[in-house]
């Protein structure tokens, strides 16, 4: 990778024709395109070489210091996005500022202040892959030796990072949903070199946990279904990480149930009412039995009509008159009682009276937020209007599949 671009020198202009001078801009380029002959190699540049060419462009001492700056920003990147100042790189970047007759201090306090950063990133690495042990006390103290960082500057840095170092760890640790105990004895070696007391240690541990087991749960939340395997799953991951975790039970064990209906083996349950020979029991409800009607909401009248006068204050009317009847539908309250849901029928029991529908002529099941409309061959759609709509659907559709 190249650090530095060879440019084409300025042509001058008819004034400077006139003057025989060159263009003064060209100082920079010659100075960039001598720097790109020895990028290599900064100390083949020698101070002469640039009052050289100061003199032959009549250039003083302090211009062009922000086209410097430049030049020298340009090898300072180089060496930073190739990773970071050698010993070497460093040395010519001082020799460089020097010859560019810049402030070396702010050059070795950007180096430094680039070796802290560096220095931080590879911590974290480090503590991330590694098990935390001898060793690693030994690459982390390497590390503080390469990048010159003060003791002072290595505690401030720790003291910053301590949290997500830590953090970063833990989630390393439990990626498998479990901890050993040779995991706790190195969670617990890690608080000492970052010097996070147990309570901390326990709270950013049970915060991850937490999250991990909130995240496998949003999963089940998402499909509204948990299957045993899943349920198994759940609670095993809570014991084996040895948290408290806090979620909504309810939903689950109602997902739970869904799941039942739908793959399980139905179970028929005790039957208030009288049942044919093989027939069996498996839903009831309380519900309002509704069923769409239509009435007229009012009568217009159009056509041709003709008043002939007969004599003084009387007239005929003559012509055709038709009567317009305008209707809405609307649903209609039939009764209220309790519906049963068994392998062959639906039974309803009202205060009014009993219906059937036998399974075998329900077209679809129509859901809606309030209730479910049944769907038959023939006659009309009854509505069932209920709160708890879902389960009600889902009893109904694995009866539905298995008559």
């Amino acid at each position: 990778m190249k650090i530095y671009t060879r440019l084409t020198l300025l042509k001058p202009n008819f004034f400077q024709k006139l003057l025989k001078k060159s263009p003064k801009d060209n100082f920079v380029i010659e100075l960039q395109n001598l720097l790109e002959e020895n990028e290599n190699n900064i100390f083949a540049i020698k101070p002469i070489d640039l009052e050289s060419l100061r003199q032959k462009y009549s250039v003083k001492q302090n211009e062009y210091k922000e086209s410097r700056i430049a030049l020298l920003e340009k090898y300072r990147y180089f060496c930073f996005s190739n990773g970071g100042f050698s010993e070497e790189n460093k040395k010519q970047a001082l020799y460089l500022c020097e010859l560019l007759d810049l402030d070396k201090n702010e050059l070795k306090k950007q180096i430094y202040e680039e070796n802290k950063k560096r220095f931080s990133s590879e911590i974290k690495d480090l503590i991330r892959i590694n098990k935390i042990s001898d060793s690693l006390l030994y690459e982390i103290n390497n590390l503080q030796e390469k990048y010159e960082i003060s003791d002072n500057d290595k505690k401030e840095i720790f003291s910053n990072i301590k949290d997500e170092i830590y953090k970063k760890k833990v989630l390393v640790i439990i990626s498998n949903e479990k901890i050993t105990d040779a995991e706790r004895t190195e969670l617990s070696k890690l608080r000492e070199i970052l010097n996070i007391n147990e309570t901390e240690g326990r709270t950013i541990y049970s915060k991850e946990c937490q999250s991990k087991i909130q995240s496998f749960v949003n999963q089940l939340l998402q499909k509204r279904r948990m299957s045993p395997n899943e349920e198994n799953h759940l609670y095993e991951m809570i014991k084996n990480l040895n948290v408290t975790a806090s979620f909504n039970t309810l939903n689950l064990q109602q997902f739970r149930r869904f799941w039942e209906v739908e793959n399980g083996s139905l179970e028929p349950i005790m039957s208030p009412i009288n049942l044919q020979k093989n027939e069996s029991l498996y839903y009831s409800a309380r519900i309002d039995w509704y069923e769409e009607r239509t009435k007229t909401t009012h009568v217009s009248y159009s056509g041709i009509t003709l008043n002939s006068r007969i004599v003084k204050g009387l007239s005929l009317r003559s012509g055709m008159i038709f009567p317009n009847r305008h209707t809405e539908e609307y649903m209609k309250l039939i009764d209220t009682g309790d519906i049963y849901f068994t392998n062959k029928r639906i039974i309803f029991v009202g205060n009014h009276g009993n219906k059937t529908i036998p399974l075998s002529k329900v077209m679809f099941i129509t859901p809606f937020s309030d209730g479910v409309e049944i769907g038959k061959d023939v006659g009309k759609k009854p509505f069932f209007k209920y709160s708890d709509v879902e389960i009600m659907c889902l009893y109904l559709a694995r009866l539905l599949k298995e008559a």
